[in-house]
């Protein structure tokens, strides 16, 4: 098949995805799309990153055998816990998580490069929100030891204030 009749193939473990889906179809208008919402299994936040990863080959798998040209993984938690291993599973086709670009675009619209990110316990443990705060060159302001009295540090160690978390 004609790689510009081909799909992109776009996977969320809900609904939410919906939303990265929108943007594509405006961003890329002659471009048809297979969307995946695992809402048999949500959230993914709450399951153990071996399980976030056997749920994203799944998904990654049945829309590779529905022939698309590219994935999206439009869930932050399967980003953060399958991405390394479906690229490299998936070496033929571009593979996309959500996790980078986000926290590239958050850099560019803030003046102080400091950035609060928000993840579920899932997401959080994998580093990779950390890694895209370093490779941004920006300060990410995570949750402290103590989160329950609302105090935070950036990734410096340093307290802050101006940070908030959320569950």
């Amino acid at each position: 098949m004609n790689t510009r009749q081909q799909a992109i193939g776009v996977f969320d473990s809900g609904v939410g995805g919906l939303t990265v889906l929108r943007a594509l179809m405006q961003d890329l208008p002659g471009e048809s799309f297979v969307y995946l919402g695992d809402t048999a299994r949500l959230p993914y936040g709450t399951k153990t990153a071996a399980t976030v990863q056997r749920y994203a080959a799944r998904a990654a798998q049945f829309l590779v055998q529905h022939g698309v040209k590219a994935l999206v993984v439009a869930c932050n938690t399967a980003s953060a816990a399958a991405l390394p291993a479906l690229r490299e599973h998936y070496a033929h086709l571009p593979v996309l998580g959500v996790i980078e670009p986000g926290a590239a675009s958050a850099v560019a619209a803030t003046r102080s490069a400091t950035l609060c990110a928000s993840a579920t316990s899932s997401g959080a443990a994998s580093g990779t929100v950390s890694s895209c705060a370093s490779a941004t060159r920006s300060s990410l302001m995570t949750p402290s030891a103590s989160q329950s009295s609302g105090a935070s540090r950036s990734d410096s160690g340093s307290p802050s204030a101006s940070a908030s978390t959320a569950a």
